[in-house]
Parts: C-alpha cells; structure tokens; sequence
C-alpha cells in the first residue's frame, strides 16, 4: 500500500487529539482505557524536551 511508505508530517497536537489517539482504537474494538493511564502517558509526552505531543503516541 502506497500510503504506508508515505511519509506524512504532523504537527503537534493539542491536548484533546493524543486522548483520541490513545483511546480511539481501544473504543473502536468495545475496550475502555482507563483516564488514569490516559493522562499519565499525556503528561509524560508532554514532559519530554520539546513539550509538545507529536503523533508517535
């Protein structure tokens, strides 16, 4: 498939858009993430130099 040899620039996303990537396809497939671990893996991107949450969530 062409598009997954693509390369594809993303910027940062705001504080909402990396919930729906970490949940979004738990959901999909009827599973839940807890808010507890969705936060924590939102604070610990965003702690990292550059402060910003890139797509490789």
């Amino acid at each position: 498939m062409a598009v997954s040899r693509a390369n594809l620039l993303v910027g940062a996303m705001n504080r909402d858009e990396p919930r729906e990537v970490i949940t979004g396809p738990a959901t999909a497939d009827g599973l839940n993430v807890e808010r507890v671990l969705t936060a924590r893996i939102i604070d610990e991107a965003v702690d990292q130099p550059g402060g910003s949450i890139r797509a490789c969530i």
